[in-house]
């Protein structure tokens, strides 16, 4: 037993999040949070090479904490910016501090609200998430990239699906929770329907374990749609606009 400290409904706030229940549809925002986001003063002699000293480079990582944080709960459109400046901290430069200024004025002038879960007139909800980071492995070819990627997004979305299933009709198999993946990437939609395997070892056992999911049920489809039709692909390019995203909701 532990006592709660307090409960609200309808309209909060939570941890940087607005959230708000109006019938069927919650909103999750985070304008306050936008507003209260401060770009970095730097000087203007400093030449964009130079490395940063301790100082700045906490004062990085504090920034690059407060738009992941943004990133990860509502605005997917900086996810891929966001996560490759964190990757090289330790040797970042002036240049990386002007990015994330950069980021945080694109965030401060245009703001926008996500809806993270939707119920729709038949019924069926859409519970969304999305991350963008670093692949676990070296790859040495883009199909091999597009393979682990597509694992890991399986992984993630088959075990939000159990979750959905059980909260919802307490139950356990997937049978009735049918998942479908999209890939921009034809090579990679051509091997995992192919009897022939690719090539790289290591990239069978990736492609063999999609396999065995569509065999199984627990995956429905992998299907293949155009370049131009990939929502993600502001999760994995630069510049990459993500108004196709925004326009889903």
């Amino acid at each position: 037993m532990f006592k709660v400290g307090k409960e609200s409904c309808e309209s909060f706030k939570y941890l940087g999040l607005d959230l708000s229940q109006e019938n069927e549809t919650i909103v999750l925002s985070q304008q306050d949070y936008v507003r209260m986001l401060k770009t970095v003063l730097i000087d203007k002699d400093r030449v964009k090479t130079s490395p940063l000293s301790s100082s700045e480079q906490t004062l990085l990582r504090s920034k690059i904490g407060q738009l992941l944080w943004l990133a990860r709960q509502t605005r997917p459109d900086i996810a891929f910016d966001v996560a490759a400046i964190s990757s090289k901290i330790k040797s970042s430069t002036i240049e990386d501090l002007k990015k994330v200024n950069k980021i945080i004025r694109k965030m401060v002038e245009v703001r926008v609200v996500m809806l993270c879960f939707l119920m729709g007139d038949d019924g069926k909800v859409n519970p969304i998430t999305w991350q963008s980071k670093k692949l676990r492995r070296v790859v040495r070819s883009t199909l091999a990239s597009e393979a682990l990627a597509l694992a890991d997004g399986v992984d993630l979305v088959i075990s939000l699906a159990a979750l959905f299933k059980e909260l919802m009709h307490n139950e356990n198999d997937l049978m009735h929770t049918p998942v479908d993946c999209f890939v921009a990437n034809k090579d990679l939609y051509h091997a995992i329907y192919s009897d022939k395997p690719v090539g790289e070892k290591r990239l069978r056992v990736e492609i063999n374990a999609i396999k065995q999911l569509l065999q199984g049920g627990e995956l429905k489809k992998v299907k293949w749609i155009q370049t131009n039709e990939q929502i993600a692909n502001v999760l994995t390019k630069h510049g990459a606009s993500g108004q196709d995203i925004f326009t889903l909701f």
